[in-house]
């Protein structure tokens, strides 16, 4: 009987280990698919919160877009300079207060030729460039704007996907961002007329090779 209850002992042993055992492995199997789950819930969700990449013009592969941008672009700012001239927006008074004599002191700037009146504009410029399509084909394409507009458009030629819009959109933000300072100081002077070929040709230089190009045309005809 001594024997018959030792070795019932040792079988209610084994059982137990075996049962520890097993328990303990299903929790280890349980945590890692927990694991496994929280590490696909954190990728899923900084996938959903990942921005887009933007779609771009190449400056190469499409300089004749990029130059049409720059130059709507310019277009755009000198237009909306005129709007300001016609709305004749209240002026600017930057003059101190009245002195000992009664005379005030400082500026009276035109809001049409105002560091606000630019940075207005700027925010805005780029709002309508899903109404652009491009037409033409390279290396002389533009863009024209074939919808919401005042009058009737010459719609030959034309190309209208989704892609477009939104690198013309990303190329306008883009010359916001980086010549900003130098609109201010064009509209600061009164001096949008010309931005074409100030901004485009010489300071941004998407154009500058259409400045080379008529520069040779002029030397071949001499």
């Amino acid at each position: 009987t001594n024997i018959g209850q030792k070795s019932r002992k040792k079988a209610e042993k084994k059982l137990k280990k075996a049962e520890k055992s097993k328990k303990t492995n299903e929790m280890r199997s349980l945590n890692l698919t927990l694991l496994l789950l929280i590490v696909a819930v954190c990728a899923s969700t900084a996938s959903a919160f990942q921005p887009s990449r933007k779609l771009r013009l190449d400056k190469k592969a499409d300089f004749d877009l990029v130059c049409a941008a720059c130059e709507l672009f310019a277009s755009k700012v000198h237009s909306a300079v005129i709007e300001l001239n016609d709305s004749r927006k209240m002026d600017i008074d930057l003059r101190g207060r009245l002195d000992g004599s009664g005379k005030r002191h400082g500026k009276v700037i035109e809001y049409a030729k105002s560091e606000l009146a630019a940075l207005d504009i700027l925010e805005n410029v780029c709002d309508d460039m899903g109404d652009y399509a491009v037409q033409g084909s390279k290396p002389s394409r533009s863009y024209v704007k074939y919808q919401n507009t005042k009058g009737p458009v010459t719609l030959s030629g034309i190309s209208i996907n989704s892609e477009d819009p939104e690198k013309l959109k990303a190329r306008c933000e883009q010359l916001v961002e980086d010549t900003e300072d130098f609109i201010i100081k064009q509209v600061k002077k009164g001096k949008t007329k010309s931005l074409k070929k100030s901004l485009c040709r010489k300071h941004s230089k998407d154009c500058a090779f259409k400045a080379k190009k008529e520069k040779d045309e002029a030397g071949s005809d001499e």
